[in-house]
């Protein structure tokens, strides 16, 4: 543990204000059954102010465990962090609310021994919903609040697209100058662009050919909080994933080209018009009822937000014709 050398493995995961939820993942951790794999836990406190430390201080006699500082909020500042430090060849990417199956390091590690000529890695990602959440809520908040699950029908092997969620891995070697946008993803408030990992990983396959694998082996559990399912929660949510979509140009329907109108493509407003119609008529139906349309209308303003900021997530203007 106090070796300074190479290492297989390095797992990466940036936390801040949320000690419960950290202790219950580093347990997990813990119990990694990892073979004869050299590894490391590298835990960036992104400026807690709650227990985090003692957390930390008690892990390290389980973990192999580094933990480093980045006081400034931003998880791809934190991100950053790890990755001036961070000693594997492959690096895991995760988050504090997971729980990984006791095999997840393991598996990893072996599909990237098994495709040498990729350099991207995702396994699956479970929503780990409360007890007692209904199907349909489960499906609006997974739908429509773009809740990070990522499960394909596939087996081990190419992904044409980038793997989503808490649950991927690159190997180091490809990151040598290459950084996470700090301007994209989570802060120390609600007002972001999500996809803090998107960007990063859609540069790398769009602009430097790297391939993705997807790992079902490499399974893991996201938690969902309750309060994450509440309505104010979620609608936040959406907002932010459309401005993400604008920002990165993922969601063909809202960045096709078109006539400005106040900063933002006429027929963007026109759809935000008919989705706050939509939403006025189902809201007197109550919650099972209107949330989705509730949902719909948050993202599209996410959209116009966004536009209207008239940023990219390389700090350029978003072109709007």
């Amino acid at each position: 543990m106090t070796a300074r050398g190479p290492l297989d493995v390095s797992v990466i995961i940036a936390t801040r204000n949320r000690a419960e939820l950290l202790a219950e993942t580093l347990g997990h951790l813990a119990r990694q059954d990892v073979d004869d794999l050299r590894w490391e836990v590298i835990i960036v406190d992104n400026g807690s102010t709650d227990g985090t430390p003692a957390v930390l201080e008690k892990a390290q006699g389980s973990l192999p465990l580094v933990a480093v500082s980045e006081p400034r909020p931003g998880k791809n500042r934190a991100m950053n962090r790890a990755l001036e430090v961070a000693r594997g060849a492959l690096l895991i990417f995760s988050d504090d609310d997971v729980i990984p199956g006791p095999g997840w390091v393991r598996e990893m590690a072996g599909a990237a021994d098994r495709w040498p000529a990729h350099g991207i890695l995702g396994g699956p990602v479970l929503l780990a919903f409360p007890t007692g959440t209904p199907e349909w809520l489960k499906d609006c908040a997974f739908r429509g609040a773009n809740l990070p699950q990522f499960v394909q029908p596939q087996g081990e092997g190419p992904l044409p697209y980038a793997p989503f969620g808490p649950n991927y891995a690159v190997r180091r070697a490809l990151l040598a100058g290459v950084r996470f946008d700090e301007g994209i993803g989570p802060t120390a408030g609600t007002s972001y662009a999500m996809g803090s990992e998107t960007e990063l990983l859609f540069r790398l396959m769009k602009h430097q050919g790297v391939g993705a694998i997807y790992v079902p082996d490499a399974a893991i559990e996201h938690v969902v909080l309750p309060a994450q399912l509440e309505t104010a929660s979620l609608l936040r949510r959406s907002f932010r994933s459309g401005r993400s979509a604008v920002r990165l140009g993922w969601d063909r329907h809202v960045t096709r080209p078109g006539r400005s109108v106040l900063g933002a493509p006429g027929y963007v407003w026109r759809m935000a018009l008919r989705a706050c119609a939509d939403y006025a008529l189902r809201l007197p139906a109550g919650r099972r009822t209107s949330l989705a349309a509730g949902l719909r209308l948050s993202y599209l303003l996410g959209c116009l937000h966004e536009y209207r900021s008239r940023r990219s997530f390389s700090g350029q203007p978003v072109p709007v014709a």
